[in-house]
């Protein structure tokens, strides 16, 4: 989970091992008991908890999930202007998978782009697979099932 450290700077750290939750009320500035060790960041999103958060090496990420406000073919991504993600994504392995996850109308035909900018590998929408900065991922789609084998409307 990524924990901003300093201005302009983040990193990610291990959620710790589920605990045990009570059946106290919950605290408003806490984390959900479903999510131990989040607290809440200075953006108003639930971060890490760095006192109960192991920093998370940079080379044992097996693909990187990327939020942004909006991402255009070929992988471009719009950030929130803080450059987080960028500056933490140049150091990535480009061996290391990265998925620009958005809504399908979060996709735009194009998007201004500075030199720092990172672009995303691969584009997942709720409408599927995009193609990013390598093309299509190596991912077959989802088979679908055509509706007339359920013609219970409940299923």
């Amino acid at each position: 989970m990524p924990l901003i450290t300093g201005p302009g700077q983040m990193e990610f750290r291990r959620l710790p091992a589920s605990e045990p939750t009570t059946s106290a009320p919950p605290d408003p500035d806490s984390a959900p008991p479903s999510f131990p060790g989040l607290i809440p960041g200075p953006h108003g999103l639930y971060e890490p908890d760095p006192t109960r958060c192991e920093p998370a090496a940079i080379s044992d990420m097996s693909l990187v999930l990327v939020p942004g406000l909006g991402f255009a073919a070929g992988g471009t991504r719009l950030g929130r202007g803080g450059g987080y993600y960028d500056r933490w994504l140049a150091h990535l392995p480009s061996s290391t998978p990265t998925i620009g996850i958005a809504f399908s109308l979060q996709i735009c035909p194009s998007l201004p782009t500075l030199n720092h900018d990172q672009k995303v590998d691969f584009l997942l929408t709720e409408s599927g697979w995009s193609e990013g900065n390598r093309g299509q991922p190596p991912i077959p789609p989802p088979t679908r099932r055509p509706m007339d084998k359920f013609p219970d409307p409940r299923f």
